[in-house]
């Protein structure tokens, strides 16, 4: 007998779906519509994201609106159009000061069963309050400033 390492039969071709691959990197502003575009390949209408408070927590275990501190934002959302490469997912708009980086967790389908994976962050900021000057001695505090109201 040849060793089997000689016989090779070709079997097919595999095709992996779902986001690209890396992290991908999304950025929202507070006050303004929040949705994120996920690059991939046979992304499907009932697949859904899910934001995560923090940047590495990771992606298992349920998550509720309940649990989710973000006014404005849903914390899970399907999404709302789909092509051959690309999904828009839209999770609202950020109506109060709620900075900082969420994990996006990716997952194929509406099963309870389905597996998370962790496909990036999106950072969320406020727009920066600046006081145009040219007169350097002038020192503004922009902390005491409402939430999207300028000074």
């Amino acid at each position: 007998f040849a060793a089997a390492a000689s016989y090779t039969v070709r079997a097919g071709t595999l095709h992996v779906t779902g986001p690209g691959f890396g992290q991908q990197r999304w950025h929202c502003l507070a006050g303004e519509l929040c949705s994120l575009t996920v690059r991939g390949l046979g992304l499907l209408a009932s697949s859904k994201l899910t934001l995560r408070l923090g940047a590495s927590y990771g992606c298992q275990g349920n998550i509720s609106d309940t649990d989710f501190a973000v006014p404005g934002l849903k914390p899970v959302v399907t999404a709302s159009t789909v092509n051959e490469q690309d999904a828009l997912y839209v999770f609202g708009t950020i109506s109060a000061r709620s900075l900082g980086r969420f994990s996006v967790c990716w997952q194929s389908g509406t099963s309870e069963n389905a597996t998370s994976v962790l496909i990036g962050n999106l950072d969320v900021s406020e727009t920066v309050c600046n006081l145009e000057t040219t007169d350097s001695s002038i020192v503004h505090n922009c902390s005491s400033v409402g939430f999207l109201q300028s000074c």
